[in-house]
């Protein structure tokens, strides 16, 4: 889609190129940036556990079935119409192609998901430092691993005093 409108861009205002094109490998970068920072978050407070939060497959995966889409859509887009997305090579455009648009989306999008999980940790662990401050039991990320905390009681007020 995006390759699409760089085309038709491109075709309209042949001297804005360079522009146009760093506008669409922008739009594609921020996106996965985005995308991934929301993953990580929904990751993240669905399972704070770091080895139950690795997302780099899942994004390799989804980066590599995009890129190879995507090649084959702009090959085809290119042969069926006169918009300016190239006249490449199904090949070229599924392989060399798709290598970089796979590289667009992967790159971001992993960095965006460590962001995000990073936030939702960071914001666990001040829940928990809230919910201690009001005296609960609460259940906290520690080293990445659940632990139970218990409160201290108050009222102790030490060895050197005897109640009776």
């Amino acid at each position: 889609m995006v390759r699409a409108a760089m085309g038709v861009g491109v075709t309209n205002h042949p001297s804005s190129d360079s522009a146009l094109r760093l506008l669409a490998i922008g739009a594609v970068v921020v996106v996965a940036l985005v995308w991934g920072i929301l993953d990580g978050i929904c990751k993240g407070r669905d399972s704070p556990s770091a080895q139950n939060a690795d997302l780099t497959i899942i994004w390799l995966e989804a980066a590599a079935v995009a890129a190879v889409l995507a090649g084959v859509l702009a090959w085809i887009v290119g042969q069926a119409t006169s918009i300016g997305v190239g006249r490449n090579s199904l090949f070229f455009e599924a392989t060399s192609g798709a290598a970089f648009t796979l590289m667009l989306v992967f790159a971001p999008a992993v960095a965006g998901s460590i962001v995000g999980h990073y936030l939702t940790l960071r914001n666990t662990k001040g829940q928990k430092v809230a919910a201690v401050s009001q005296n609960k039991n609460v259940e906290y990320l520690e080293d990445f691993e659940y632990l139970e905390e218990e409160i201290v009681d108050h009222s102790y007020e030490g060895p050197h005093q005897h109640h009776r």
